[in-house]
């Protein structure tokens, strides 16, 4: 099975990591447009994971913290599809598109000097 089609299975996303400075699976997850549960070690969530509009960010190696979280997210689960659309937005600003006109703005400029 594909990638894009577990994650359209999927209800939310969630990331446990103990030390990570920027999980690209955390974009990766908006992007699908699923909500996110992760440790507050990932450190994409500072930018892709606001507390309750999109997800949950979690104390790092805190059981019971993850399982308050995913079991906010299975009483809330009307509220995920919502929750993926926010996600999907966040994660805008880091897309292929977006990404490509960064580099190709670079190496005009590259170019040009």
């Amino acid at each position: 099975m594909d990638l894009p089609e577990v994650w359209a299975q999927s209800g939310a996303f969630l990331l446990l990591s103990r030390y990570d400075p920027w999980p690209l699976a955390i974009a990766e997850a908006c992007a699908a447009g699923l909500p996110v549960v992760c440790s507050a070690a990932c450190g994409s969530a500072a930018e892709l994971v606001r507390s309750h509009f999109n997800g949950l960010t979690v104390a790092t190696g805190d059981g019971r913290a993850a399982a308050i979280a995913m079991r906010w997210m299975h009483e809330h689960h009307q509220e995920l599809p919502q929750q993926g659309e926010r996600s999907h937005h966040l994660a805008a600003p880091y897309s292929k598109g977006m990404w490509a006109r960064r580099f190709t703005a670079i190496l005009d400029e590259l170019h040009g000097a």
